[in-house]
């Protein structure tokens, strides 16, 4: 038999060779049964330490290297190598004293040094890491670990220039690493360098497309620059490359967001999270596109999966306390915004989301002084000084709004929904020749137009001719604005154009005998050619109306005449006034909370004598009419209603209607017919302040709330009105003609 040192060498040979071949096991086999022939070689057991490090054994790894340090206390390599291990385990100031020294044995042991800046950086001693990484860097200045590591550092802590110096040092030793071009990519992104960022990233993956890691930071740059379309693309590849799927599932899915696609966005942050279940972003965006879905139970049990994850996160505080108010649990979503302030007593965001929900509870007062406290802490805060105007408005502070709306453009002029809601504003205080024009910028709001429109053609606001010319009149918001501006259209062939009239397709039948000649259109069907266009709500605007040039020839909307006599001949049978009903608006529209009544409610008008309620409500909520639990006797044909033009034939046969803020009573009112309306007490811009009639509709009556959110007393003035008109006390109002 060979002699143990012969053996033993050449044990050693083939366990060095399977080392660096990376195979470990072999390896720390071979290894293993050196130590034992020759116990005292502190060579052997540091190659040892090595393998176990790598098979991610570290306590074993640490042994030997203790033992490794026991026989050769001046091993600097092995201070250094016991250093990274702990550094492994977590016992970062020990890992600190065995790199400091490693330096002391070898003062220019780089691998010592630039895990020195590491291990500190892992301790978020940013002062003592940059050191140690310049240390690095001065010995050897090519040195691209520690530029790298120090960028990286910079970066983490928000200090970008900084970074970017020290990746534009690295990439003078390394002028193509993608690696560091990524990070200095990421760097711009982060200061709103947009372009050099993404053309960065252009370079990189025109040389190499499959570099995952750059592939997804350009997805990041497209996404910022609102190119959410081809940051899908990227995100989508990224995952294919196998980059951090997760995120690249959760970035997918806040682009889909983003591009209202919110099913598939739901969808992709739901994958993020059956890949990485801790995943609280995900959960939180997640509910926020439930919210937005109309699934508040839904996004609350999201929001609390986010919470479980980091349970004193302020943000995901706000928005579960956003889900119960959404979900109509006023008190337990205020005592969620107070939780949240009272977490984190500096945040801004709390205190101002606090006094939106107050203001939707209507406790105005109380709203201004979270608006005012979330203004202390952050003077710039423009949404509070937007809702801080806005519950100003309400109170009927005009004045006081303006100039809070003005602060919010101040510091940001381009902010659309500061300029909307002071056109608003100014609308309901009877400005309207600034009011209008302010109006414009609905246009740039998603919270107002959710999904905006262009055309090549330019837009028409009243100042050139349209003799002769083609003009687009369209549809851009709800049912009850386009039969409120339908009434210009007539104008408009008057002078000369050639008026197509694009609206929704549950109201053509009816628009379409409307006085004047026109091409009507469906929306969503095919445009023909013209010159020019106007979106309806700027009508207003381009006939520069005032409250005295309001166009009111009522009615400029006429029902079929044989479906009219046909209801007529069906409503004979009823004793009494006939009255239409309307209680409830769409559940989706945010104050509709404030506007519908529940029909039990309005159990008073059905104890009028000489008064049939006929009910006019669309919708889930026109289930209740057949509910005797409301303690109200209603006829219900509404099955039969398949559009406005069936509607309009019904209610132009009934002497009345009743009818909560909703295209009902534009319908009425455009059809001439007499229509009252409980009003709310955040009334809307277009019934002006303080009256209980109205310039756009001669026929209409508001009763409007004494109290925010209490309906009593308007149904008490509706009840004794219509006692006084079915008895005759009060007399029938003359048909407009």
């Amino acid at each position: 038999m060979p002699e143990p040192a012969a053996r033993s060498r050449g044990l050693l040979a083939m366990a060095i060779a399977h080392h660096s071949a990376g195979r470990w096991q072999q390896a720390d086999e071979l290894y293993g049964r050196v130590a034992g022939i020759d116990r005292r070689n502190h060579e052997v057991l540091h190659r040892w330490a090595l393998v176990k490090e790598a098979l991610g054994q570290h306590r074993a790894a640490l042994q030997l290297l203790d033992k490794t340090i026991h026989l050769k206390p001046t091993a600097a390599l092995a201070h250094c190598h016991r250093g990274f291990v702990l550094q492994d385990l977590g016992r970062r100031r020990e890992a600190v004293a065995s790199l400091e020294r490693a330096v002391r044995l070898q003062p220019s042991l780089l691998d010592a040094i630039i895990g020195l800046g590491t291990v500190h950086a892992e301790l978020d001693e940013v002062e003592a890491a940059c050191a140690w990484f310049d240390r690095a860097v001065q010995i050897d200045p090519r040195a691209v670990d520690a530029l790298l590591n120090k960028g990286l550092l910079l970066e983490t802590h928000g200090r970008l220039d900084d970074a970017i110096t020290a990746f534009d040092m690295a990439l003078r030793v390394a002028p193509g690493d993608a690696t560091i071009l990524q990070r200095k990519a990421s760097c711009l992104r982060q200061r709103g360098a947009l372009s050099e960022a993404l053309g960065i990233c252009d370079r990189v993956l025109g040389a190499r497309s499959d570099l995952a890691p750059v592939v997804f930071e350009r997805g990041l740059i497209l996404a910022e620059s609102g190119e959410h379309e081809r940051a899908l693309t990227d995100f989508q590849r990224a995952a294919d490359l196998h980059h951090v799927v997760p995120v690249c599932h959760y970035n997918s899915a806040n682009c889909l967001a983003a591009l209202d696609r919110l099913r598939e966005a739901q969808a992709a942050y739901r994958q993020a999270i059956a890949l990485q279940a801790d995943y609280a972003e995900a959960f939180q965006n997640l509910g926020r596109v439930l919210l937005r879905l109309h699934q508040p139970d839904d996004a609350l049990a999201a929001f609390d999966s986010a919470i479980s994850i980091r349970p004193n996160n302020i943000v995901f505080l706000i928005d579960r306390a956003d889900a119960l108010l959404q979900l109509g649990r006023m008190e337990e979503a205020l005592a969620g915004y107070d939780h949240a302030a009272t977490t984190d007593q500096a945040s801004a965001d709390a205190f101002d989301r606090w006094g939106n929900a107050l203001h939707a509870a209507g406790r105005y007062d109380e709203a201004l002084a979270r608006f005012d406290k979330a203004l202390a802490i952050d003077p710039g805060h423009i949404h509070a000084l937007v809702n801080l105007a806005g519950t100003l408005r309400v109170m009927g502070r005009y004045d006081e709004a303006l100039a809070r709306f003005a602060d919010a453009i101040a510091i940001k002029p381009n902010f659309a929904d500061a300029h909307a809601d002071a056109a608003m504003c100014r609308l309901e205080a009877g400005d309207f020749a600034t009011g209008w024009k302010m109006l414009e910028w609905r246009k740039e709001t998603r919270r107002i137009v959710p999904r905006p429109r262009t055309f090549s053609q330019p837009q028409w606001l009243g100042d050139e001719d349209i003799d002769g010319k083609t003009l687009l009149i369209w549809a851009d918001h709800g049912l009850g604005d386009t039969i409120q501006f339908a009434r210009y259209v007539p104008y408009l062939a008057a002078r000369g154009a050639r008026v197509i009239l694009e609206v929704q397709p549950s109201l053509t039948g009816l628009l379409a005998r409307m006085t004047g000649a026109f091409e009507m259109i469906a929306a969503g069907g095919a445009l023909p050619d013209f010159d020019l266009h106007c979106p309806m709500m700027s009508l207003p605007l381009a006939f520069k109306t005032t409250l005295d040039t309001i166009p009111a020839d009522i009615p400029y909307l006429r029902a079929d005449g044989a479906r009219v006599a046909a209801w007529h001949e069906r409503l004979v049978s009823l004793p009494g006034l006939k009255v239409g009903l309307v209680w409830a608006g769409n559940p989706q529209f945010s104050v509709d909370r404030h506007r519908s009544i529940p029909l039990g409610q309005l159990a008073p008008l059905g104890a009028v004598r000489g008064v049939s309620l006929v009910s006019l409500q669309i919708g889930t909520a026109g289930r209740d009419a057949r509910d005797p639990a409301t303690g109200l006797t209603l006829c219900d044909w509404t099955a039969e209603l398949h559009d406005f033009d069936d509607t309009a034939a019904l209610v132009a046969a009934l002497d009345l209607v009743i009818s909560v803020d909703t295209a009902a009573v534009h319908l009425a009112g455009a059809l001439g017919k007499t229509v009252w309306m409980p009003n709310r007490y955040d009334t809307c811009w277009r019934w002006l302040r303080d009256r209980d009639d109205s310039p756009w509709y001669p026929t209409l009556r508001l009763f409007r709330q004494t109290r925010p959110g209490d309906s009593s007393d308007v149904i008490a003035r509706i009840r004794d009105a219509l006692e006084d008109r079915a008895s005759g006390r009060a007399p029938t109002p003359a048909c407009v003609r």
